[in-house]
């Protein structure tokens, strides 16, 4: 019998070109197993649309739910996402 699993949250990032900070935020997601979909605003015009759209400012910024995550905070991030699935991440070690 298969265990139902609750689904993880979606997870949105805007990132862009040449940002230190958006390579950590992947890494860290990759490391710790957390799927998510990126948009760049330098790389996609509907990105940036979307990204101006929503009064963001910066990059990275992770949209978990209705949450908004500006910057590399993975203790954010990982409140976050534990409020949402039973994921748990781990502290981040540079």
């Amino acid at each position: 019998m298969a265990r139902s699993q609750r689904p993880q949250p979606r997870l949105l990032i805007y990132t862009g070109d040449n940002c230190p900070y958006c390579r950590q935020l992947k890494q860290y997601l990759q490391r710790q197993g957390i799927g998510y979909r990126e948009r760049n605003i330098q790389r996609s015009k509907s990105a940036a649309a979307e990204y101006r759209r929503l009064g963001l400012r910066g990059v990275p910024v992770s949209l978990i739910g209705q949450r908004q995550i500006a910057g590399f905070e993975p203790e954010r991030i990982g409140q976050a996402l534990a409020g949402t699935t039973k994921h748990q991440p781990t502290k981040y070690k540079p």
